[in-house]
């Protein structure tokens, strides 16, 4: 593998703890505010139905990342080199398989905000690993995946807030419009700066048709369930 998309993996990687899929009849942008120990980022996410793609710059170095809620994969573009490489969401760019998750105790703290133009209602969020105040939105369906990819980068992790018990739970939906890590001193993990509702082309979340797979060495090649959108 060349050494610039070597380097390019851990920054495409960082997103994926906190790349949200948007349900229930949404179409359009989301813009987020990402902030690591890599530093701070912005990221473009266009949602159509359960297909997600986000566009990211962070220092210079950017990415895409699409993301199959159905197929459960998610596929990283390197648009300077046309290549593309598959795996299962919430698995590792280097391999590995997804990790469960338990679903997170999620407590209503009787607060309520406005985070760009939507309202949102405050919860501590807590899993075995890390306490979390999430303002959460309804109606824009639910974070896709959370966990592993997290803990790999040393990092906080996000929990699944996809899991069958949080979407029985919250029938109206339960999308994060801010995340602040509480276990580490309340700092700021995501933000939604922006929510731009509009129809968007099925062909943003396919792979190019001139992108070549990334060879991986040890077998850490594309995940299970093949390229999304590929023909």
């Amino acid at each position: 593998m060349p050494a610039r998309l070597r380097g390019a993996l851990p920054l495409l990687a960082l997103p994926l703890v906190a790349a949200p899929a948007v349900a229930q009849g949404f179409e359009g942008a989301v813009t987020l505010k990402i902030t690591s120990e890599r530093g701070q980022m912005e990221m473009v996410q266009q949602v159509k139905g359960d297909k997600v793609r986000s566009e990211m710059n962070m220092g210079g170095r950017g990415g895409v990342i699409l993301m199959d809620g159905a197929a459960m994969t998610m596929t990283m573009l390197m648009p300077s080199e046309k290549m593309y490489m598959t795996m299962p969401i919430g698995g590792s760019p280097m391999g590995g398989p997804p990790e469960p998750q338990p679903a997170p105790k999620i407590t209503k703290l009787g607060t309520s905000e406005t985070i760009a133009g939507r309202a949102c209602d405050n919860y501590l969020v807590e899993t075995e690993r890390q306490k979390m105040e999430i303002c959460a939105a309804k109606g824009l369906g639910f974070f896709m995946m959370g966990g592993g990819g997290g803990r790999r980068g040393g990092g906080p992790s996000l929990p699944n807030l996809r899991d069958a018990k949080v979407v029985a739970d919250f029938k109206d939906g339960f999308y994060p419009l801010r995340i602040t890590d509480v276990t580490s001193g309340r700092k700021p993990m995501m933000e939604v700066t922006k929510i731009e509702p509009k129809s968007l082309d099925a062909g943003l979340f396919q792979i190019p048709a001139d992108y070549q797979q990334m060879s991986m060495p040890g077998g850490m090649g594309p995940g299970a369930g093949g390229p999304p959108g590929r023909p």
